[in-house]
């Protein structure tokens, strides 16, 4: 297992992934390492205190049958997220975003076989 940046329009932007399998229908806990000292992931509301009195970040797979209990402030911070993503989940939403990829490929499409030199230099290399 190694860090990888993450990409943003082909640069790096800050952020670096792992990846990491675990097993569904659980509840894990974790912490991240940052310039040596352990912390809880500060964009991650979901916290357990363990029985050393401890706190730790968390989160739970699918098939969990675990019950979570949410703060008001982890219940308001899932409310507005929802509130935010589900309005992407509509139908005329999603035709926008295949409008938008229809296009997109269209164009790159026509800009490659007007350009045949440069996807020729962009192989080569």
């Amino acid at each position: 297992m190694a860090l990888r940046p993450i990409e943003f329009l082909g640069e790096p932007c800050g952020i670096w992934a792992l990846t990491v399998r675990v097993p569904k229908g659980q509840v894990h806990t974790y912490k991240l390492r940052i310039d040596g000292v352990w912390l809880i992931d500060p964009i991650n509301p979901q916290t357990q205190r363990m029985d050393n009195g401890r706190q730790w970040s968390r989160f739970f797979t699918e098939g969990c049958q675990i019950p979570l209990t949410l703060t008001r402030r982890e219940r308001d911070l899932l409310g507005r997220i929802v509130a935010h993503l589900l309005p992407f989940r509509s139908t005329e939403n999603s035709n926008f975003i295949r409008g938008c990829t229809s296009r997109w490929t269209a164009a790159r499409a026509s800009a490659s076989t007007r350009s045949p030199t440069a996807s020729t230099r962009r192989s080569a290399s």
